[in-house]
């Protein structure tokens, strides 16, 4: 037999798709998929990571899973049996809530000094109770990816200002596809007139740019801010706490103008009401008002129809409940309202008018909940998850 007759092996044709092909296929793929695609190939790799590719697959993904509730979760920041601090992610569904996987907080946060911030497109923001101290924690996380950012704070004011409390905003700029954070510190200088010393230092932070900048010349009154802000309208709002006149008030932050304004809240028995909690439902910003009478709790949801017009607020539910204390939480995608007493969680139906308690274990606060979808956000940056 000639040496010649025998069949080669012959290499396979390589499989090439045009990169404009590609990118449109594998953008319209669930994320875990995406991530399995990134080890084919180099150039799969690159397109992949790129800061284009994720964000039009975080666009496809939000208009692909409008109406699909698989896709929408809670992430609860809860204490275990042996004193752990797990991440679980439970299904956005009114019928279970059965947690889907939990994921380790990768950072050396106590869960007790952990708040989230909020999440933006699949991005985690969390802070350490150090943001009352003079150093600042703060993460932007992906815990599909299990990806971290580390966010270095700048320096505090002058010594001489005793700094009262932070907070901290996180939003995602649409026109500049950009992950962006506030933060808000406020001060107290005794040696100043009582109308004269509080103060407000406010700065922006940039993921794309990764610097912090100042705002200048903040118009702000003398507020404490509490809980954690709601994203409306393209404006972050806090509930505002005036500690001379024990009165509160929305504080609302404008992201596109840099600008703050004050905002009433609703006309409701102020004296006999726990602190208020901002919710966002079914796109407009709402409140939550607990109201505790001794013999019975009163949970109200008043919604404001048009942002910004103080003249809008509405009560859109009215409902009793035979439990002390409760605590609003906030809505789910089905606009079924999580609720918690002192180490509880529970779920309320407004249409069945139905209540039952979901189990989730003890928490530290109403902010141990953010709604999350899974996305690639971060998988173009370094994972800092090691340095920690």
């Amino acid at each position: 037999m000639p040496r010649n007759s025998r069949k080669r092996k012959t290499k396979a044709p390589d499989k090439h798709f045009p990169e404009g092909i590609l990118f449109d296929i594998v953008s319209r793929l669930p994320v875990k998929s995406v991530v399995r695609c990134t080890t084919v190939s180099k150039s799969w790799y690159a397109l992949i990571k790129s800061r284009d590719f994720i964000a039009t697959h975080v666009k496809q993904s939000i208009a692909s899973n409008i109406n699909d509730d698989s896709s929408h979760y809670i992430l609860d920041l809860l204490l275990d049996e042996h004193g752990d601090k797990p991440c679980v992610v439970l299904r956005d569904n009114v019928v279970s809530f059965d947690p889907v996987y939990s994921v380790d907080l990768p950072m050396d946060f106590e869960l007790r000094k952990c708040k989230m911030v909020g999440s933006c497109n699949g991005l985690v923001c969390l802070t350490g109770t150090s943001c009352f101290a003079d150093g600042c924690l703060i993460y932007l996380w992906n815990p599909l990816l299990r990806r971290i950012k580390r966010i270095s704070c700048t320096s505090s004011c002058c010594n001489r200002l005793y700094r009262k409390f932070t907070n901290v905003g996180f939003w995602y700029d649409n026109e500049k596809n950009d992950y962006k954070l506030i933060m808000i510190r406020h001060y107290i200088n005794k040696g100043l007139p009582q109308n004269d010393k509080e103060q407000s230092q406010v700065e922006l932070y940039s993921l794309y740019t990764a610097s912090w900048r100042k705002i200048d010349d903040v118009k702000m009154p003398g507020i404490l801010l509490d809980g954690a802000a709601v994203f409306v309208d393209g404006s972050l709002n806090w509930i505002a706490y005036h500690s001379l006149e024990r009165t509160y008030s929305i504080l609302s932050f404008d992201t596109r103008l840099e600008v703050f304004r004050e905002m009433k809240l609703p006309n409701y028995d102020h004296y006999n009401s726990v602190i208020p909690y901002l919710v966002v439902y079914k796109g407009c910003l709402a409140l939550f008002v607990a109201h505790c009478t001794g013999e019975e709790d009163v949970l109200s949801l008043w919604v404001m129809k048009e942002f910004g017009l103080a003249e809008s607020w509405l009560e859109e539910y009215h409902v009793v409940f035979e439990v002390d204390c409760i605590f609003s939480v906030g809505f789910t995608k089905n606009s079924v309202i999580i609720y918690a007493t002192y180490d509880e969680m529970f779920v309320y139906d407004f249409e069945k008018k139905q209540s039952r308690d979901i189990g989730l274990g003890f928490r530290c606060d109403a902010d141990s909940l953010v709604e999350y979808t899974e996305s690639l956000v971060l998988l173009d940056e370094k994972n800092e998850l090691q340095e920690n």
